[in-house]
């Protein structure tokens, strides 16, 4: 399961919302983080995934609301080691986490290019790799994020993309990096994702191997925690 939270601070995606909840004092300071991270546990529980990515998160108290309910998790900031957005007020403490209900190995890997740099390679088995990120928002930078994880995928006999890639402009700029990694996007052009109370983008997408045995891609519809809406994927491992 791939979710954008928003650091739940419950925008649905309305542009009242960013000029309000997207100022600076509400994001510092927001109080429904609390209520939304119970909203968002509920949903985990019933969904039940072996493994959750979750991008902006706060690494803070209501956290364990959702990592109570795996065995394993980490939670790291989305910005290199000694980045100047490390210490910015508005930027610091922003996070990406993943959970996992069984062990996995797991590695933070970085981008060279853009501010959000982090990517996580989760071992899924001897010959598969699952590589989950939140992509720039520039799209030149994004291209060459895409370009780097096309390189890592190839190293690889088997692999699984997922995540936010931001790609306002279609599924088409995704095209060349899954022709070079030798994936294919398995969400259908139809699930969009942003914004969730009326989504008209899918920017939150799955991409695989075809060797990777697909059971099923989902959106959740009407899960209003965020301006992005989850989506899961079920698949099965040859």
């Amino acid at each position: 399961m791939v979710y954008n939270v928003g650091y739940l601070t419950g925008i649905t995606g309305q542009i009242l919302e960013y000029l309000s909840k997207g100022s600076f004092f509400f994001f510092q300071h927001s109080k429904k983080r609390g209520v939304t991270a119970s909203h968002l546990a509920a949903l985990i529980k019933v969904i039940n995934p072996d493994i959750l990515f979750l991008s902006e998160v706060r690494n803070q108290e209501y956290m364990k609301l959702i990592s109570s309910q795996f065995s394993e998790y980490t939670i790291d900031s989305k910005y290199k080691r000694g980045s100047i957005f490390e210490y910015l007020p508005f930027f610091r403490g922003n996070a990406n986490a993943v959970f996992f209900k069984k062990p996995h190995d797991v590695e933070k890997l970085y981008f060279q290019n853009g501010a959000k740099k982090l990517l996580y390679r989760v071992v899924l088995d001897e010959k598969t790799n699952l590589f989950l990120a939140h992509f720039a928002l520039g799209k030149k930078t994004r291209r060459k994020q895409f370009q780097e994880l096309a390189s890592l995928a190839q190293r690889n006999k088997q692999s699984i993309v997922g995540g936010d890639f931001n790609i306002f402009g279609g599924v088409v700029e995704v095209a060349e990096m899954a022709k070079a990694a030798n994936i294919k996007i398995i969400t259908d052009e139809d699930a969009k994702t942003f914004p969730s109370l009326k989504p008209i983008h899918n920017i939150d997408l799955f991409l695989a191997s075809p060797t990777i045995k697909i059971k099923q891609v989902r959106v959740l519809k009407e899960v209003l925690l965020s301006d992005h809406l989850p989506i899961v994927a079920d698949f099965e491992l040859t």
